[in-house]
């Protein structure tokens, strides 16, 4: 009777690889998981340092505004804080195309508090709609730590978060820190329209690489992925 023994310990060989292969990669995607986590919690905690400080730049330039003589003490206040603000604010703060209302020149890319400041005591100053885009731009933040809080909740956002950190926004604050790049031009790439659509695709792809490695090839996955294609059909035709 021929021995089964070899053949016996060739199967445990390949279901021993197999298993430390999918430990291995079940290992990376918690890990890009965490990644994403940490990320999310950064951005969060941003977002809402970002809106503490506006509310409180809003709140000294009511102050300001409303005071019924020139409060000189605020006025300095807003002004050492200006240039963080007008950062902060990004888009917010800028008009595209702006027409004072004593001139008939069309100023482009407007910095708005900025020049209101700059010119409170002129009659050039929009006090009003200054104090309209700060509110705006609080309103925004609420939006986005709102939409940051439920994106706490997707896994599908942890592993883009962590493509972003880890091929992006870590490689971005490398070169800033060690003089290769301006702040300016390291925020126009991170906020490039393509940027989103790329850490997308690459981290779809990343999923069901390893999904399909988990499954033990494409075929399988592809498979799987057609039998929940017509379960979705089937119950949208229901």
């Amino acid at each position: 009777m021929p021995s089964h023994k070899p053949l016996e310990n060739a199967t445990m060989m390949r279901y021993v690889l197999a298993k430390i292969v999918e430990s291995q990669i079940l290992t990376t995607l918690c890990a890009f998981a965490a990644i994403g986590i940490i990320g999310l919690i950064y951005d969060l905690c941003s977002l809402k340092m970002q809106k503490r400080f506006g509310k409180k730049y809003l709140s000294k330039y009511k102050e300001l505004r409303y005071s019924s003589t020139f409060d000189e003490k605020c006025y300095q206040w807003l002004l050492h804080k200006l240039d963080r603000m007008q950062t902060e604010m990004g888009e917010y703060g800028i008009i595209d195309h702006y027409k004072p209302a004593y001139s008939a020149n069309v100023i482009p890319n407007y910095l708005a508090l900025r020049n209101t400041l700059q010119n409170i005591k002129t009659p050039i100053a929009d006090l009003a709609g200054t104090q309209a885009l700060l509110e705006r731009y609080i309103g925004a933040l609420d939006n986005q730590i709102s939409k940051k809080w439920k994106e706490m909740f997707n896994p599908l956002v942890w592993l883009t978060r962590a493509v972003r950190l880890i091929l992006l926004d870590g490689p971005l604050w490398i070169f800033r820190s060690v003089g290769l790049m301006s702040d300016n031009t390291e925020n126009k790439i991170r906020n490039h329209s393509l940027v989103n659509p790329i850490t997308g695709v690459i981290s779809l792809f990343y999923f069901f690489a390893s999904l399909a490695s988990l499954l033990s090839g494409w075929d399988p996955l592809v498979k799987f992925l057609s039998r929940i294609f017509d379960w979705l059909r089937s119950i949208g035709i229901n």
